[in-house]
């Protein structure tokens, strides 16, 4: 019968800021809140050595190891972007990181997001822990869903590249995203702005101020709203503009602080994020059916609809978040002992039409509870030349999931009934680390350090698999027992006709992997303000349990953890008297046991242990101040990133025409998703004062990068080909900048790219996938006080 099914049809102005290393927090004696545009980074500081300072850059502070340090002197590949840069641009959401980021891909196109740095990364599947970790304020955020999470009142994000395993609780192969929200300080400030989007009638409200409430006690209390009512994807069945954005999110932080030893933060966030309307166009016709599709560009137009009979369902994604965390920093026995407990409950669902056609054939929809406590500390000291970090980490989480993946095969010529395929999934997880760093100065210009993580990570997993009836009109807050009502025996042969799947119940599958993870840096000072490093690092992800395997013994439903040694060249300093930033990074990072999705050319993803990946490279940023009210950022990127062993991958559109649903191809020596090997973002930014009080600010900046794989199979036709976007802002503010007034574009040629690509659902060989925003003009006014 799966013969039978594959053979009958089968982002001219926002306020943009550098994104650069040089747009984060501006050193510990300037607040986060003085970071401005272009040359509004830069300063006269006659204090820095060498010749003429005057419109000098910044010092730059990051936390990327868990501690206030220069930019220029961490050895670490990343790249910061200051909180006020993200407001400027309308970013609110990871997504729209990307144009600006070399070697950053975030894409929200699967039901399940995606996030890649250098090539690598995770998605298309729940069980997976996420190779590129998100941390918020040293909290874990390590599910696919937390891609989605809002960016809002933020001190900075840091991109850090390549593996991130000693000082992050979870660890994260490829690279992380680190997050630092603003804190209370001592005195009143508030701040916000109002943006509106004109081409997609895009709302963005956001702000924050914090509330002295006694001596060292403060509060901060911050929140955004963003409506998007006009989708760039106009559905021609039901007339919707997909997508319809409605996002809310509110957070509050209180500092208290008894004594100048004792300081503590309590903080409490929640977030709800809804998505509206079906985004999938396809853009290839069936290869057995010609004429399947009646819209087969990418136009902004598609007939994907599951609006009628039997499904009457129209597709959202919605995320529910709560997370409450207390730290105390306590300066003890010449050091720092601090704590961080965390408590996270989210709740996620999303249902999606996969078919690309106006009768209603496939539905998926994906609902999962997950809780998550964690507790971390570590005692950070000094002793002589020595600096040192002791510590330890525990987590605990339980995802309680369930999935529906719905076939109506009658209107493909199949003769069977509608049935689903229901899997319910839940997960229980216990891990504990240790990790302990040591950096010994040898002389004042070179440093050596090395550390490590030992990680034990247990999963306990109950995984059912069973045949239901179809369920229309599902909500968002579908509970688990009203779809396992629905489980219908008597479909069960249908099932096993259609997709060779036979039901089953697995109780007590065990999970259980230990690693222990080096990192061992060298540094060295070449003159005032630069140094070079060399960095090696192993670090491992934990294995698990497919939520969705259909394998018929629980053993065949694992996967095993994921490694990868990562070895590091750099150097990073400042030239030109200040006027001039660099860094540079080469790397090479080899992934054994790489933990991907693979589709089963049928309906699902799977989880698949590929045997060995590679990505190298060399990455340059560059942040020139070259005239007081000039600014010149350039970041760019060379990758090569390509599976070295990878024989069972999904074949292409064409591949399983001929061999079949049980098709595999050998990707050995192709190049893994979205690896564009050139990519880059060049950035002018000049002020000019006006007279009186007033100032005019503008920037314009252009992004690029070359063809990549937006799919999984190497297939041309999934392939993205190179593109550049420009995006630019004017702004006109007071010289106190207590108020500014900006016009915003982003994209403005309208370049519009595939972000994912995937064969239509189910088996009828074309090709779909998901088409980025346009050209998005606006205006935003934003004041501080």
């Amino acid at each position: 019968m799966r013969s039978l099914l594959a053979g009958s049809a089968i982002g001219l102005f926002a306020t943009a800021y550098p994104m650069s290393a040089a747009c984060a927090q501006t050193a510990t004696n300037a607040p986060a809140s003085s970071v401005a545009s272009g040359v509004g980074a830069t300063k006269d500081d006659s204090s820095r050595p060498g010749g003429s300072t005057e419109g000098a850059l910044e010092d730059i502070v990051v936390t990327a190891r868990k501690r206030s340090e220069n930019l220029r002197d961490v050895p670490v590949a990343l790249t910061a972007v200051s909180g006020d840069t993200l407001t400027h641009r309308n970013i609110t959401q990871m997504v729209d990181l990307v144009t600006t980021l070399p070697n950053l891909t975030v894409s929200y196109g699967t039901i399940q997001p995606r996030t890649f740095i250098r090539g690598f990364g995770s998605g298309d599947n729940l069980s997976f822990d996420q190779s590129v970790g998100k941390f918020v304020d040293n909290v874990s955020y390590g599910r696919d869903q937390d891609s989605r999470i809002p960016l809002f009142d933020l001190e900075r994000v840091e991109v850090l590249r390549g593996p991130q395993v000693l000082l992050f609780g979870n660890s994260a192969t490829a690279g992380a995203l680190n997050i630092t929200t603003r804190k209370p300080g001592d005195r009143f400030e508030a701040d916000g702005s109002i943006g509106y989007e004109f081409n997609n009638n895009e709302t963005n409200v956001q702000g924050g101020a914090t509330l002295p409430v006694a001596e060292g006690v403060s509060l901060r209390v911050a929140g955004l709203l963003q409506h998007l009512d006009k989708g760039w994807i106009h559905n021609n069945v039901t007339g919707f503009d997909s997508p319809r954005t409605r996002n809310y999110a509110g957070r509050a932080i209180l500092r208290i602080e008894p004594s100048s030893d004792l300081q503590i933060q309590l903080k409490a966030e929640y977030d709800r994020l809804l998505d509206e309307g079906e985004n999938i166009q396809v853009y290839k016709q069936s290869l057995a059916v010609p004429g399947l599709f009646d819209d087969t560009k990418l136009d902004g137009r598609t007939s994907n609809s599951n609006a009628g009979p039997p499904y009457f369902q129209q597709g959202y994604a919605y995320l529910r978040n709560q997370t409450y965390q207390a730290d105390v920093n306590y300066h003890v026995l010449g050091g720092q002992l601090i704590s961080t407990s965390s408590y996270r409950n989210y709740m996620s669902s999303t249902s999606a039409d996969g078919d690309g056609l106006a009768a209603d054939i496939f539905n998926a929809f994906i609902f999962n509870r997950y809780r998550q406590f964690a507790q971390e500390i570590r005692f950070e000291g000094t002793s002589g030349d020595f600096d040192y970090t002791l510590g330890g980490y525990y987590q605990h989480d339980e995802m309680r999931a369930f999935t529906l993946i719905e076939f109506n095969l009658a209107p493909l010529g199949v003769p069977v009934p509608p049935f689903a395929r229901y899997l319910s999934f839940d997960q229980d997880t216990d891990a504990w680390s240790g990790f302990a760093n040591l950096r010994w100065r040898i002389t004042p210009k070179l440093k050596v350090e090395a550390g490590f993580r030992y990680t034990d990570t247990r999963k306990d997993v109950n995984q059912l698999l069973a045949t239901a009836n179809i369920i229309p009109s599902l909500p968002r807050n579908t509970k688990r027992a009203t779809v396992a009502q629905q489980i219908n025996p008597a479909l069960d042969p249908v099932q096993l006709a259609v997709l060779g799947v036979s039901p089953h119940d697995y109780r007590g599958i065990q999970q259980n992997d230990g690693y222990f993870q080096p990192q061992v840096i060298v540094q060295y000072e070449i003159a005032p303000a630069n140094m070079v490093y060399a960095k090696f690092v192993s670090g491992s992800k934990a294995g698990g349990v497919d939520a969705i395997s259909p394998a018929s013994n629980p053993n065949a439903t694992k996967f095993g953890p994921e490694k990868a040694t990562s070895f590091e060249l750099g150097a990073k300093g400042r030239l030109a008297s200040g006027h001039l930033d660099y860094a540079l990074t080469i790397f090479s990072t080899t992934f054994k046991d790489l933990q991907l999705s693979v589709f089963d050319n049928v309906s699902s993803f799977l989880v698949s242990n590929v045997g060995k990946a590679r990505t190298r490279g060399v990455e340059l940023e560059l942040n020139w101040a070259p005239a007081p009210r000039l600014r010149i950022d350039f970041n760019g990127a060379y990758l090569d990133a390509r599976y070295l062993s990878f024989p069972g991958a999904t074949c292409t559109n064409e591949q399983s025409l001929i061999a079949g649903p049980t098709c595999t191809q050998d990707l050995s020596g192709a190049p893994t998703s979205y690896a564009s090997k050139w990519s880059g973002n060049l950035g002018i930014a000049y002020e000019q004062p006006l007279g009186g009080d007033y100032r005019l600010a503008g920037r314009i900046d252009v992004s690029a990068r070359s063809s990549y794989d937006a799919g999984s199979t190497n297939s041309p036709d999934e392939r993205q080909k190179g593109y550049a976007q420009l995006d630019a802002n004017l702004d006109l503010s007071p010289n106190s900048s207590s108020w500014t007034i900006s016009l915003f574009g982003r994209n403005l040629t309208d370049k519009r790219y595939l972000s994912f690509a995937l064969p239509t659902i189910p088996a009828t060989f074309g090709e779909m996938g998901t088409y980025s925003r346009g050209r998005q003009l606006g205006v935003r006014l934003s004041g501080r006080f």
